[in-house]
Parts: C-alpha cells; structure tokens; sequence
C-alpha cells in the first residue's frame, strides 16, 4: 500500500478564490500517515497566516489583515481488492476576526466538512471520484458598542460538492485527461426580503486537463475549463444571473 500524506486545506470562502495584490501569507502545515496493510490512518494539522495591507492608495489608515485560519484534519483509507482504493475525511476549519486599522470587523463562519472518495486505476487509465460536504456556523459581525457577536442568522447555507476525473497515463512524462466538477450551494436561513438572504447557487465546469512530468523534481499541470453558473437572488446578484464562462490553469511544481 502506498503511503499517503492527509492534505490539509481551508474550506472558508477565501479557499475558493484565487487572491492577488494582498499581504504576504505564511501556511506552515504538519501532517502524519500510518500503514496497517491495507487500511490507513492520517491526521494533519495547518495554520494560515494572513499578512496585512493596502486595499487603497489614497485613503489613509484603511489597512486590511484578513483573519488567520486554523485547520485539524483526520483522514481513513482502505485498499479494495487490488485496483480499488476508498478515502474518508474529517476537517475542521476555524478563523480569526478581520481587521482593519487594527480594529476588529468581521470573523468568517467556522466550517466543518466530511468527503467521501473512490480511486480505480487499471493502468494506464485511473479514476476517481469524490463527494463533499461543508457545514458552516455563524459568523460575527459588528454590534451594539463597536463589538463582534453572532449574526442572526445563518449566512451560510451548506454546501455539496461533487468531482469525477478520467485520466491516461501516455508515458513516464505524460499524463491527459479530463474532469468534472459540481457545486450546489443551498440558500441560507435569511427570509428573502432581508438584505442579507442569498438564495443558494448551482455551478458545474468541465474540461481538459495534461501533466508533463520533466524529471523527479519538475512538473508542469495545465486544464481548461467550461463552467456554467446559475446563481439565485442575494445581495451580490439581486435579482439572479446565470453565467457562461472559461478559466485556464498552470502550475509549475518543484520538489526538493
């Protein structure tokens, strides 16, 4: 059986979106496996430190340090048959407050999620799917007296989401092929005159996807993908949209 290293990731909003022109953060992370055979078990530990800075140039003291995150994860695998491997895991997220201009703003929902995974890999072809759940608390905003508490409600709604990847094993260098991903965010518990009522969204994106692999140390993963988003009414859409669109990825991985 193969070792596997539980990958510890955030589920918080900021974990979704690719964030440029921001502070400098640090995510130091620990994890740790152990084999019996067949079955495994796994457990990590990660902490995201924001840095702090500048949303403006022309406005003063408006500095902005997003609140830290903390994650705990535990994960389970087991081996079936030869070709068939399934994976369960448990993950904690939780943040600290917003701030800016060193006064305390906002604290995004704590998020507990579960997913449920299956590999097949009769090589060259291999398989996988997933399933995800994300459940989020309250988050806190400014009341009464300048302090955070609670939000009434529950701006959160839960969260499904689903992946299948297919892909080939070409050679020693290449790896292609495709995937798809799906999300379903249900509405949160906002009645829907409240300004804050967001009625829940469906995205699903599907498309390519090739790895070359240079050597032991360099490798480039590079997909394209569709993506159609249908989004009910909240307060960043007020009356609904639906969207068509495309999104490119490239990464260049070393290892050392």
């Amino acid at each position: 059986m193969a070792a596997y290293t539980p990958v510890v990731t955030g589920t918080g909003p900021r974990a979704a979106i690719q964030r440029f022109g921001e502070g400098f953060d640090v995510n130091p992370s620990v994890t740790a496996y152990r084999s019996f055979g067949s079955w495994g078990l796994g457990a990590g530990v990660s902490y995201l430190k924001t840095g702090k800075y500048d949303p403006t140039q022309d406005v003063a003291k408006d500095d902005f340090d997003p609140g830290d995150q903390l994650t705990v994860a535990a994960l389970g695998d087991v081996i079936v048959g030869d070709l068939v491997r399934l994976v369960g895991r448990l993950a904690y997220t939780s943040f600290s407050a917003d701030e800016q201009s060193g006064r305390e703003t906002f604290r995004l929902a704590d998020a507990l999620d579960f997913t449920l995974g299956a590999e097949y890999r009769p090589e060259p072809w291999w398989v996988s799917a997933s399933v995800r759940e994300i459940y989020r608390e309250k988050a806190e905003r400014l009341g009464q007296g300048g302090l955070l508490s609670d939000e009434l409600q529950n701006n959160y709604g839960n969260e499904l989401r689903g992946n299948v990847t297919v892909g080939y094993i070409l050679d020693d260098m290449w790896t292609m092929g495709g995937a798809v991903d799906v999300r379903h965010v249900d509405a949160n518990d906002y009645a829907k005159a409240d300004p804050l009522h967001d009625g829940g969204r469906f995205r699903i994106a599907v498309g390519p996807w090739v790895t070359w692999t240079l050597d032991r140390w360099l490798q480039v993963d590079a997909s394209v993908r569709y993506f159609y988003l249908d989004a009910e009414e909240s307060p960043l859409y007020p009356k609904g949209a639906t969207f068509n669109g495309v999104t490119a990825d490239l990464r260049l991985t070393y290892r050392f």
